[in-house]
C-alpha cells in the first residue's frame, strides 16, 4: 500500500513580543523523564478502552529499558484533569506532566465547536481538560502525545487558534516551550502497541513525527480514513528521540508553527 501524502498547514504568528530560540528557565535540563496517565474504565459515562493500559504502559516502559527516568503512571480514577492544567487555572501541571519531558496520555477526546478535550472520570478538578486550560513547556515538558480521538481535529480550520494562539485571559501560550503534541484528527481505535511501537520506531533514528505517523500505520483499524496529526513549534520539525538524533532548542515564544496530517493505512 502506497504511503498517504502528507499535506502540512503553517501559521506564522503575529503580535508575539519576544521571538526565537530561548531556553526554558526552568527547565532541569534533563531530556529522558517519562509519565503517563490512561482511562480504561470508562463506564458509565463513556465506552471503556480496554487497550489503554498496555498501549500507555508500552510506551512507559520502552522508554524505561534505554534508560529514561519513569516518573509517574496514573490510571483510571488516580489521573486527574488538574495533572496537565496551567497553575493560575486551578491545575498543578508543574508538579506533573510540565515536570517531565515526555508525557503519554490514552483516553477519550473529542473536538465540540471551538474547543478539544480530552476526558477523566475523577473530578479533580473536573472530567474535562479544554485546550484553553493548558500552557506546556513552560517549565519542562518538550513533547506530548494524545492518543485520543479528534483532539487535533482541524475541521473548522481553527486548530491554530485552538492550540497555538494566546486566548482572551490566558496568561501565554499552549506552546510555551513545549516543541510537538501527537495526536489524531479524526476517530481512531485503541490498540494495545501503539505507544511500545512508536518507541520502536524513534529507535530506528527516524523523527518522532514520522515515527507517530509509521505507529499509526501499524495499529490503524481501518485505511485511508484515520488520520494521526503531529503539532508542533516549526523549528522542532526535525526532533528525534534524545540520543538518536537532532533535537532543536526549546522555544518560550515560536513565531511559527506548523500542523502536519497523516491518513494511515493499515499493514
Amino acid at each position: 500500500m502506497a504511503k498517504s501524502v502528507i499535506q502540512s498547514m503553517v501559521v506564522i504568528i503575529t503580535g508575539i513580543l519576544f521571538v526565537g530560540i530561548v531556553q526554558a528557565g526552568t527547565d532541569d535540563g534533563n531530556l529522558k523523564e517519562v509519565g503517563i496517565e490512561f482511562i480504561q474504565i470508562y463506564s458509565p459515562i463513556a465506552g471503556n478502552l480496554v487497550s489503554c493500559p498496555s498501549d500507555a504502559r508500552g510506551f512507559y516502559n520502552a522508554l524505561g529499558l534505554i534508560g529514561w527516568a519513569k516518573k509517574f503512571e496514573r490510571e483510571d480514577n488516580a489521573a486527574c484533569e488538574k495533572h496537565f492544567k496551567f497553575q493560575s487555572l486551578g491545575g498543578v501541571d508543574y508538579q506533573w506532566i510540565d515536570d517531565i519531558d515526555f508525557a503519554f496520555f490514552c483516553g477519550h477526546g473529542q473536538r465540540e465547536g471551538n474547543e478539544a478535550w480530552i476526558l477523566f472520570t475523577s473530578a479533580c478538578d473536573d472530567q474535562w481538560l479544554k485546550n484553553k486550560e493548558v500552557v506546556w513547556g513552560d517549565k519542562d515538558l518538550e513533547w506530548i502525545t494524545l492518543d485520543a480521538c479528534s483532539v487535533l481535529n482541524n475541521g473548522d480550520g481553527k486548530v491554530f487558534q485552538r492550540w497555538g494562539r494566546t486566548w482572551s485571559g490566558s496568561p501565554t501560550n499552549v506552546f510555551s516551550g513545549l516543541h510537538m503534541i501527537q495526536g489524531f484528527d479524526t476517530i481512531i481505535n485503541d490498540h494495545p502497541d501503539r505507544g511500545k511501537l512508536f518507541v520502536e520506531h524513534m529507535k530506528k533514528g527516524k523523527t518522532i513525527k514520522q515515527s507517530w505517523f509509521d505507529a499509526c500505520d501499524d495499529t490503524v483499524d481501518y485505511s485511508g480514513s484515520r488520520r494521526a496529526v503531529a503539532m508542533y513549534a516549526c523549528d522542532a520539525y526535525d526532533d528525534h528521540l534524545p540520543g538518536y538524533g537532532s533535537i532543536s532548542n526549546d522555544n518560550n515564544y515560536p513565531n511559527c508553527l506548523e500542523w502536519t496530517p497523516y491518513y494511515c493505512y493499515k499493514k
